[in-house]
């Protein structure tokens, strides 16, 4: 389904960025591109906005994307494109443990609380392949899913056959990817196992997970098949913070 742009938002973006964070993204600027995330707390959102803070939560990529566009667009003081940065939403103001993680929460922005149990090394991924069909030399371009294998095309646009085709990687995108397990804290749970999800990170935020550490994980809710008619669910991770105390009290509580 596409989604009619919304010049309005994106304004309304430009004009919270101005008003807000223009010491942050003027920062990002001067340190781009070793640095490629801007931060937002959600509590200045929803200051400045209460249905865009909701709407951020229940549409992250939707909402998101429009944070990005207009990050893009801000008026910078030194020539620099920001078109390839990240505007990562933290801060949430209730965590949940791997095990609340439900169907009610696919697509939309959560924070996760738990311990890493696992934590791969950062990986580089094909993120848009450039396919090259090797009777005519016409490009391709796929964009790649997050999880699965590597997606061809299925005929070329040229020659209109089925390839062969190869990866052209000095015209592919790529993207740096980190992917780790966090599972419920075992101070937390009255009896049972721990209940474990996979968490996904891209960009800057890839290394952040480092086992043993207990953290709170803002991100998008996936799922994947895995056997037939199963599916499970899995974090596509936006920002990684620390867990605090208090976190740890309001699993007692719910838990």
């Amino acid at each position: 389904m596409v989604v009619e742009r919304n010049p309005e938002l994106v304004e309304l973006f430009e004009e919270f960025l101005g008003e807000s964070y223009r010491n942050e993204v003027q920062e990002l600027a001067q340190a781009y591109p070793e640095r490629k995330s801007l931060y937002i707390e959600f509590d200045d959102v929803l200051s400045y906005d209460a249905d865009l803070a909701d709407d951020w939560l229940a549409q992250p990529r939707v909402i998101g994307g429009y944070a990005e566009e207009a990050l893009r667009l801000y008026d910078l003081p030194v020539d620099v494109e920001l078109g390839d940065v990240s505007v990562r939403l933290r801060g949430l103001p209730v965590s949940k443990s791997p095990r609340a993680v439900s169907k009610e929460d696919f697509e939309s922005l959560v924070a996760v609380e738990g311990r890493v149990v696992e934590a791969g090394d950062v990986e580089t991924v094909l993120s848009e392949g450039a396919f090259s069909c090797q009777r005519c030399g016409t490009l391709t371009r796929i964009p790649q899913p997050e999880q699965g294998g590597l997606e061809e095309p299925i005929e070329c646009m040229g020659c209109e056959r089925e390839g062969p085709f190869e990866v052209d990687q000095t015209s592919s995108e790529f993207r740096e990817i980190q992917v780790g397990v966090v599972e419920d804290v075992p101070s937390v749970l009255d009896g049972g196992s721990p209940r474990r999800l996979e968490v996904v990170l891209d960009g800057d935020v890839a290394g952040e997970l480092c086992v043993g550490d207990v953290v709170v994980v803002s991100g998008v809710v996936d799922s994947q098949q895995v056997d037939g008619k199963v599916f499970e669910f899995w974090l596509d991770g936006v920002a990684v913070e620390a867990a605090d105390d208090e976190g740890v009290e309001r699993w007692r509580e719910e838990y």
